[in-house]
């Protein structure tokens, strides 16, 4: 317990001694996981409204005029049994009239229109999938019944929604990635630095019989405190930066971007980021001990 008090006492003290190397380091380690954990939002937020366009991924299909309304529910319980198909909703003539009217809101002469030429609309249903790779297939089989007039189907749209979000998706992890063994690299050459400001003190304190880990562990802890520190600062300014962003007037720029609350991920990223500055700066630390001093 005493050399866990001293480890750690001496880890604070070399943060007091090193000063404005302290200072740079901490606000380099700042820095470098503020970046990071922009780009672990912008991974939570890709996979949040890619997982909102996937699960609107739809055909819209549409039965013959004078379909008798038990064949429509019918032919609606038979897509439902489709492979693929995760949910059926009817799309009556009713609502597609009602959604016309409100697109031309703007335009009264069209909306006149519409309401002197009367409902043409047919009956149909909006058919979500499981995925957009079984639109095509989908909509063959349903291709296949009877009494269907239309279906509406952009298979290749859909398979390019979900190529591009596997890219982005793989884009933001290597991202992620490259930027924490950035961090690492910084907060590895600053614990080489403050090694080899102390390299008499070392020097000193093996000739008086010092093990390596005694030697060791207040330089641990030392780039710990930096990574705890830079993690802590970073998480604050990202959530403040992200609270403004996403409750604030900027919200406005995003227009129809369904961003995650914060209120959702507030906890993750504290936890995340300071677990992860405290981690990089343990590997940090370990590495530089290990390749530019024999003790």
């Amino acid at each position: 317990m005493k050399n866990v008090k001293y480890f750690i006492s001496q880890g604070f003290g070399a943060l007091a001694r090193n000063g404005l190397m302290s200072i740079a380091s901490i606000s380099i380690v700042t820095a470098s996981i503020a970046i990071f954990g922009i780009f672990i939002l912008f991974g939570i937020n890709l996979n949040y409204i890619s997982t909102q366009a996937l699960d609107q991924a739809e055909l819209q299909i549409f039965v013959e005029f004078g379909t008798e309304p038990n064949i429509i529910q019918n032919i609606g319980r038979q897509i439902e049994q489709i492979e693929g198909v995760r949910e059926v909703i009817p799309y009556t003539s009713e609502e597609r009239f009602d959604r016309a009217i409100e697109e031309f809101e703007d335009d009264p002469a069209m909306v006149q229109w519409f309401e002197n030429v009367g409902n043409f609309f047919r009956e149909g249903f909006r058919v979500f999938l499981n995925s957009p790779l079984y639109a095509e297939r989908v909509g063959a089989e349903i291709a296949e019944f009877q009494l269907i007039a239309n279906i509406n189907l952009d298979g290749g749209y859909m398979e390019m929604l979900e190529g591009s979000v596997r890219t982005l998706r793989s884009i933001s992890f290597w991202l992620v990635l490259l930027l924490g063994l950035v961090s690492i690299f910084i907060i590895s050459n600053t614990i080489k630095l403050a090694m080899f400001a102390r390299r008499k003190e070392i020097n000193i304190m093996k000739d008086v019989g010092a093990t390596n880990w005694f030697i060791r562990w207040p330089f641990i802890v030392e780039g710990i405190l930096i990574g705890l520190i830079g993690g802590a600062i970073a998480t604050g300014l990202i959530l403040w930066g992200y609270s403004v962003v996403v409750g604030g007037e900027l919200d406005n720029w995003f227009g129809m971007i369904d961003m995650i609350a914060l209120g959702d991920v507030y906890q993750t990223l504290i936890i995340a980021l300071v677990s992860l500055g405290g981690g990089i700066g343990l590997i940090g630390s370990v590495l530089s001990i290990r390749k530019y001093l024999s003790v």
